[in-house]
């Protein structure tokens, strides 16, 4: 289970880069996919951590 919260923050993270452009990346827009995919997965997680 530690490993999906892992891979989660690093999709977040890589969104973050993207927003502000940092390590010289290309700077993009979030767009609401990207927020909707991530609130699946936390969903998803929530979800199994339950059963």
């Amino acid at each position: 289970m530690k490993y999906i919260w892992g891979l989660m923050g690093i999709l977040v993270g890589t969104i973050i880069v993207q927003q502000f452009g940092w390590y010289q990346s290309v700077k993009k827009q979030v767009n609401v996919m990207q927020i909707i995919g991530i609130i699946i997965m936390v969903a998803d997680v929530i979800m199994m951590q339950l059963q």
